[in-house]
C-alpha cells in the first residue's frame, strides 16, 4: 500500500507537511460531505465545525465515501 504523501508526489503534487493539515470529511449525521461538495457548499460546511481545525497554511480535504476495501 502506498502512503498519501508518496501517492501525491508520484502524481506530481508536493506540499510542505509542516504547514498542511490533511482532513477527512465524514458524514455528520445529516449530510454526506460528497453531496455538500457537489452542491458547492463544502468549504463553508467544513469551516463551521465547533473546533478550529483549519489554522494551517494549507488544508488537504479528503471525503470518506463510506466504504472500504481490504
Amino acid at each position: 500500500m502506498i502512503g498519501l504523501v508518496d501517492f501525491l508526489a508520484a502524481s506530481g503534487i508536493t506540499f510542505n507537511t509542516q504547514s498542511t493539515k490533511v482532513h477527512l470529511a465524514c458524514w455528520n449525521g445529516s449530510e454526506h460531505p460528497l453531496d455538500v461538495y457537489f452542491a458547492g457548499r463544502f468549504q463553508g460546511w467544513q469551516e463551521h465545525q465547533p473546533k478550529r481545525n483549519f489554522g494551517c497554511e494549507h488544508v488537504l480535504s479528503l471525503i470518506d465515501l463510506g466504504h472500504s476495501e481490504s
